[in-house]
């Protein structure tokens, strides 16, 4: 079977939510099985995603957190940004209903952020409607508004009428709570108008009802009534039987006002019906509480009695129910916070092993390094020696047959053949400088036949790693360099050569065509600056802040992990320094390192302190 059926199943399912819970959940569960059958895992998180969402809209909490978590890390794992975003929008309104704002907030940021980055713009509003309901919940009007008016704009750009609705009665909620009734009524007006123009029942049932409240209490019997009614008969086919009850009582407390006693009883029963078949204690009682007003009022005292004492049971088992529910709330919430701290902790071992292990590697490469340059340089210290005597020695024979008038005389073919020895002096001089220079480098860029812990010039290390580095440049790119001197300092100058190699090599590799890499240091206000700028790609302002973070690439079928950055960060900083990075986007990067001239006492990176003496 091809994966086109599951994900149109899928999409199906996700689309008519909102109109179509029951619906929503028959063909998530078929495509949930599907997948499963055809071992295809997007398939599945999509649907168990889904799953989870019509577990929200059903108030059950427990499953469809457990749910839409399960999907989110299936998401993840097969790199699904925009299911992952709507994942994050389900967690985010799940902790607002356990009265975790907090970690709402924290999923709506993640989902706008991901929705941006998929370009999902009505993902983006819902977003945005669930930080301003968080907002809303906390008492923060203006920030509320700012959010919902953004929500608004993108969902009227896109002519999404259930967002629209919903994003009106929010606002309708702020003016309510901040008491202006009038912008209230408007808005819920406008919600109200929307949802029924779309269809959208439960939205439509729930703003009628709002509107018949507002009216009621504003004595306008007449409307209040027909919005009222009008929930009534929305409601009928909605799933939730709370909404469909709640309607009925709202109703009822107006007949009972306008004395119609028998509507009045007819609505109130019909409610309890509805209630009792699914135990929604704290609706039951406001309905033996209407109902034992409706009695007193009829003189029926005995009856009115009986209803308020049911009335104050179930109060008792409302209480009762609130805190068993504030527990399995608290309950629910606290096995999901220590899954996610022990992933954490598995996370933070992971990162912290793979963080010594590479020290050591690094630590063995430079000490093998070491090595390799101390038999290198000893073994080309000869032929460099040879190869510097000969051009001295070709330079006094030259001076003397110059001085001899060899090449003076009027024969072409001396002349050219002194010519050309002088030339190939001249080469051979200046490459065996070359050499030289380049081992001197060398020994100084490992500096591992030395002690570890020395005091060292840096503007020295930064020259060395800039000649070692130099020959590693094509030619399209500039190096310039302004190297001021630096007072010694105590460090160890072979990793802080490593941390001026991989800045400058992450510089070259930044730079796609033709470019330039500037290199400075300096010191002023007891601090040995060194900058390194190139004018390449440039990182994304979203990218800055996990620069240094350990990272993973994969190419072809192999996985490696990836520390340069993060390494050479840890070694600024055990010198007590800093790394700065600023950049943009097509303009290049700057790294500024910061070592302090006078610190008194350097940490040993495998523990221990040394003193300056």
């Amino acid at each position: 079977m091809s994966t086109d059926r599951i994900d149109t199943l899928n999409t199906e399912a996700w689309e008519v939510g909102l109109r179509e819970p029951a619906r929503s959940r028959e063909l998530a569960a078929e495509a949930l099985g599907l997948s499963r059958r055809e071992g295809y895992p997007r398939g599945e998180a999509l649907a168990t995603r889904t799953l989870g969402y019509c577990h929200l809209i059903s108030s059950e909490l427990e499953p469809a957190l457990q749910k839409t978590s399960e999907a989110l890390e299936k998401l993840r794992a097969v790199g699904d940004l925009g299911g992952q975003a709507t994942a994050l929008n389900t967690l985010g309104i799940l902790y607002a209903s356990l009265g975790d704002f907090e970690r709402s907030l924290v999923y709506a940021l993640e989902c706008l952020d991901l929705n941006r980055e998929v370009g999902d713009r009505r993902g983006e509003a819902w977003a945005y409607t669930e930080i301003g309901n968080v907002h809303l919940a906390v008492a923060e009007f203006s920030q509320a508004r700012e959010n919902f008016e953004s929500a608004l704009e993108i969902f009227e750009a896109l002519s999404y009428k259930p967002g629209c609705s919903r994003v009106w009665n929010l606002l309708g909620s702020i003016h309510s709570s901040t008491g202006a009734p009038e912008k209230a009524l408007a808005c819920h007006e406008k919600s109200l108008e929307i949802s029924e123009g779309d269809g959208l029942d439960l939205a439509t049932a729930g703003n009628a009802r709002i509107l018949g409240r507002i009216h009621q209490s504003r004595g306008d019997v007449g409307r209040a009534r027909t919005y009222l009614e009008r929930a009534i008969a929305v409601s009928e086919g909605a799933p939730l039987v709370e909404l469909r009850a709640d309607v009925r009582v709202s109703l009822a407390h107006l007949e009972i006002e306008e004395g119609r006693f028998d509507e009045a009883h007819r609505l109130l029963n019909d409610a309890l019906e509805l209630v009792r078949t699914v135990s929604l204690v704290q609706t039951e009682g406001q309905i033996h509480e209407a109902l034992s007003s409706l009695y007193e009022q009829k003189g029926e005292l005995s009856l009115a009695l009986s209803h308020h004492k049911e009335f104050h049971r179930l109060r008792g088992a409302m209480f009762d129910e609130e805190g068993r529910t504030r527990l399995k709330n608290l309950q629910i919430r606290l096995g999901v916070e220590q899954a996610e701290k022990q992933a954490e902790i598995e996370r933070l071992r992971f990162v912290e092993l793979a963080g010594m292990q590479t020290e050591l590697v690094q630590s063995e490469k430079m000490a093998l390094l070491g090595r390799l340059v101390a038999g290198l340089s000893h073994e080309m210290n000869t032929p460099i020696g040879v190869v510097n005597s000969n051009a001295s020695l070709a330079a006094r024979a030259v001076a003397i047959m110059r001085a001899e008038g060899v090449g003076e005389e009027t024969n072409e073919r001396v002349r050219r053949a002194m010519g050309s020895l002088i030339s190939a002096h001249e080469a051979s001089a200046a490459a065996g400088a070359r050499l030289e220079e380049l081992l001197h480098s060398l020994k100084g860029y490992a500096r591992l036949d030395e002690a570890e812990l020395q005091r060292a010039d840096m503007s020295r290390c930064v020259k060395d790693a800039l000649s070692l580095f130099e020959t590693q440049l094509p030619e399209r790119i500039r190096l310039e360099s302004e190297l001021e001197s630096i007072p010694e300092i105590t460090c160890r100058p072979g990793q802080l050569n490593q941390v001026f190699m991989t800045i400058l090599v992450n510089a070259r590799d930044a730079i796609d065509a033709d470019g330039e890499i500037h290199v400075s240091c300096g010191h002023a206000s007891g601090e040995a600056t060194i900058v390194i700028k190139d004018n390449g790609r440039g990182i994304a302002d979203d990218k800055i802040s996990k620069l240094f973070d350990i990272d993973f690439s994969r190419k072809d079928s192999q996985v490696r992990l990836r520390m340069g950055l993060s390494h050479a960060k840890s070694i600024v900083e055990k010198h007590r320094g800093k790394i700065e990075v600023s950049s943009q986007a097509g303009r290049g990067t700057c790294f500024t390192i910061r070592v302090p001239l006078h610190e008194p006492v350097v940490p040993y990176f495998g523990g221990g302190r040394l003193k300056q003496g």
